[in-house]
């Protein structure tokens, strides 16, 4: 487990050293970025408007295409919700995560859904590059959550500790120790 904070970190360093998050942040032009600079373009995909206001199977989806990497992402949620949504997506793209076969994958009717414009064979090829947010089981979905939650936590830095323009509350270690062992205890989150 000590190995996925320290390969996190190296990306994240990396990702931050090519690609200087705007001030102040905001997701989509970071995105733009880092697609940018990639040399690929990131497209934020609003599960509200792509599911023509159904309610989203999943918080957030990372499906990499020729043409674009798409991230999909819950947006009936908080704003914060949704940035971390976002940028756990874009942990597994920078991470460089597959996916790990038929458990983990979205299943071929919601590709018809997001990309109706594509043809079947196209939409069969995606479904080996899509990674659906599905809880924290295994170490892709915790290093995406870690590169997250870290670089949220670099940007509450930059920021002088403030989040939505109020000052941050940092928990004493003792604390922020048993909110870690409660959560370690209740295990990884199903949706």
């Amino acid at each position: 487990m000590t190995e996925v904070p320290a390969r996190v970190e190296r990306v994240l360093d990396q990702v931050l050293s090519s690609v200087a998050p705007p001030q102040p942040f905001q997701v989509g032009e970071f995105c733009r970025r880092l697609g940018e600079q990639r040399g690929h373009p990131i497209e934020l995909m609003p599960l509200s408007q792509v599911l023509g206001g159904r309610v989203a199977p999943f918080d957030g989806l990372l499906v990499s295409a020729y043409d674009a990497d798409y991230v999909f992402y819950d947006d009936t949620t908080s704003a914060l919700h949704q940035q971390n949504t976002v940028l756990h997506e874009i942990g597994h793209l920078v991470l460089e995560h597959r996916s790990l076969g038929e458990g983990g994958q979205p299943r071929l009717p919601m590709l018809r859904l997001l990309f109706p414009h594509f043809d079947e064979a196209r939409r069969a090829e995606l479904l080996g590059k899509a990674l659906c947010r599905a809880g924290f089981q295994d170490l892709q979905e915790r290093e995406a959550e870690s590169f997250a939650t870290q670089f949220s936590a670099r940007l509450l830095d930059a920021a002088g500790g403030r989040v939505l323009g109020r000052k941050a509350k940092r928990l004493p270690p003792h604390e922020a120790q048993v909110i870690d062992r409660l959560a370690h205890g209740l295990g990884p989150t199903q949706q």
